[in-house]
């Protein structure tokens, strides 16, 4: 049995969530249905690099993980795959940062129901560590209306540390272009040498 974390950490709150940074540039509201989870969290890719709120292959490899535990807890945890319940979802973008609300028609949840991500036996676990995961990888993650609201904000990296982010995913690119440009290395077969088969006459004793 998942052995349930059994104390509060702050993270659900009842009232309503603050109005995010920035404008919205995604609201979305459809029916709790599995297969309208994978066009959504294109979408919302998409969107996000267009606005330039993801710039490199590193952050979209995150913000790609953190999208789908959120899309996924929201249809299946909080709405529970129901067609008749809805789940919305918008997206905000600052020159600061972005963020994401989604909405269920859920029951919600308290800090306490949430799994133990460091018990011994969660460890292995296939689901439960979705709000782990998006806490280790988020700037700020937060639930509210009593767990049936999340708000979770990326804040964009300072500028030293964008630039350097963005250098060394210039360099891996160049790199991978130059390593595809080179010539292929030909593979010659070694000839064996000849052995030295002139014999010498014996001498007489």
């Amino acid at each position: 049995m998942r052995k349930k974390l059994g104390r509060c950490i702050h993270l659900v709150h009842a009232e309503s969530p603050p109005q995010p940074k920035g404008r919205c540039v995604l609201e979305d509201c459809f029916p709790a249905l599995a297969e309208n989870k994978s066009h959504l969290l294109e979408t919302l890719i998409e969107i996000l690099k267009t606005e330039n709120a993801i710039r490199t292959d590193s952050e979209e490899s995150r913000a790609r993980l953190c999208l789908d535990e959120a899309l996924v807890n929201a249809l299946m945890h909080g709405s529970g795959y129901d067609p008749n319940k809805n789940v919305t979802v918008y997206a905000y973008v600052d020159p600061t940062e972005w963020t994401l609300r989604i909405d269920d028609e859920g029951t919600g949840f308290r800090d306490e129901d949430l799994p133990d991500p460091d018990a011994p036996e969660n460890l292995l676990e296939e689901s439960g560590r979705g709000v782990h995961l998006m806490r280790s990888i988020m700037s700020d993650v937060s639930y509210w209306r009593g767990g049936r609201t999340l708000l979770m904000i990326q804040r964009r990296a300072s500028g030293s540390s964008a630039a350097l982010l963005a250098n060394k995913e210039k360099e891996k690119a160049e790199k991978a272009k130059e390593e595809a440009s080179k010539p292929a290395k030909r593979t010659t077969a070694s000839i064996p040498k000849k052995k030295n088969t002139r014999t010498i006459p014996k001498r007489a004793r």
